[in-house]
């Protein structure tokens, strides 16, 4: 009787090592099963390829990977202004979230003139270039350049920076600051609307930004004032 027991009481405990056994297995199996949620966390990571920076010398893009917004203008005035000649360009501002599929973004456009008159667009990366398609005409941009497209169109990166967040600008006169602690100085100096700037700091309600133009200019402007991601 007492063999009998123990051969029982050892066939339950090869049952119980054999159960253990099985659930371990099974719980390793699960990181591997693909779900659409897993596909589309995989597709945002891949979205980070993009490089910031300045594309063909004037389309300028910044990712922020914090909020994982994109944003960036094109400032293309291929006529320089002369005295009875029509300047000729295309320039407007963009603000972009990650699509479903990988190095993918969907657009906002927004017109450098009016940011109420919007467009819906994306964005797709491959390698140094980006293609940029835009669902209908920006009328400034018609006569020069075409986003509308199969592929919408394409750049190529011409110098890596690290833009982080571009802005616009929508008042029609900003003013720049100097700020040093509770110490803020107004200068003479001011931007007008639709000028764009790079994104250096936010600090309650301020920005510290810089503005390319022919010369590279430092300051602080109030955030209530430019159009951001």
């Amino acid at each position: 009787m007492m063999l009998k027991k123990r051969k029982t009481i050892k066939s339950r405990n090869y049952l119980v090592v054999c159960s253990f056994l099985i659930l371990v297995m099974s719980c390793n199996a699960q990181p591997n099963a693909k779900s659409p949620k897993a596909n589309h966390t995989s597709a945002l990571t891949k979205t980070l390829e993009l490089t910031s920076g300045i594309y063909d010398d004037y389309f300028f893009l910044g990712y922020n990977d914090s909020s994982r917004k994109l944003s960036g203008y094109i400032d293309y005035q291929p006529y320089q202004k002369v005295s009875g000649s029509i300047q000729i360009g295309c320039r407007f501002y963009i603000i972009g979230i990650p699509g479903l599929q990988a190095n993918s973004f969907n657009l906002t456009v927004y017109f450098n003139t009016d940011s109420s008159v919007k467009r819906k667009g994306t964005l797709k990366v491959q390698k140094d270039k980006v293609y940029l398609k835009i669902d209908d005409i920006v009328p400034s941009c018609s006569s020069v350049m075409d986003f509308t497209g199969d592929k919408g169109a394409m750049f190529t990166l011409s110098e890596p920076r690290k833009f982080f967040d571009l802005g616009m600008v929508e008042k029609e006169k900003t003013f720049i600051y100097n700020k040093s602690g509770n110490t803020i100085e107004k200068l003479k100096k001011y931007l007008v609307k639709g000028d764009y700037v790079n994104i250096l700091q936010e600090e309650e309600g301020w920005l510290l930004i810089e503005f390319i133009g022919k010369k590279v200019s430092r300051g602080w402007i109030k955030k209530e004032d430019i159009l951001m991601p």
